[in-house]
């Protein structure tokens, strides 16, 4: 992988937290600084301190993320309440691979079915930021790229996933999150 150029990979589904599993993860870790590969863990457990260990490491999900937009209903008229628990809860333990920002009205690919979304763009586009991760894997569809405003792209591009300085303006679990970031 690295001969051809490719940066990092991302693996997904870990079935649970035995010390197999746990070693599993480690040696995925180990083998793949050894060839300069960065590593995100999707569908897995909680960091657990990876990134002092394994300067590789990038993100884990260890939430129920966006998938569960798509899949359940319930789980997107639950969004926006979520996205005021998580900074203060999965987030505080470390970087989160949420992959945020879905800009369908309904999550489908070609929008025939599929969940209906509730929550509005400008939501959407502040997950990027809410949502800690020094990597975004945006839920985007082809034609989000055709139907957005060029300002919303030039977002997209630009949206940092490194802040120099992060704060909390005020917040209370379940009820609102505001977070201020900034650059050099």
């Amino acid at each position: 992988m690295e001969s051809i150029g490719i940066k990092g990979i991302k693996v997904d589904f870990f079935g649970g937290d035995k010390q197999q599993t746990i070693k599993l993860y480690e040696d995925i870790f180990t083998d793949a600084n050894d060839f300069g590969l960065l590593v995100t863990v999707h569908g897995s457990t909680i960091p657990r301190g990876w990134e002092r260990m394994y300067p590789n490491f990038v993100s884990s999900e260890a939430v129920m993320a966006s998938e569960n937009l798509i899949f359940f209903q319930d789980s997107m008229n639950k969004h926006a309440l979520n996205s005021t628990i998580l900074p203060f809860t999965r987030n505080a333990i470390g970087a989160m691979d949420f992959a945020p920002v879905f800009l369908n009205t309904r999550l489908t690919k070609n929008q025939d079915g599929g969940t209906i979304r509730t929550t509005t763009d400008a939501f959407e586009l502040a997950t990027s930021i809410v949502y800690q991760s020094p990597i975004q894997h945006f839920g985007l569809t082809p034609n989000n790229l055709n139907e957005q405003p060029k300002y919303v792209l030039r977002f997209l591009k630009q949206v940092p996933a490194n802040w120099d300085e992060t704060k909390l303006i005020s917040g209370k679990p379940a009820d609102h999150v505001a977070i201020a970031k900034a650059l050099g």
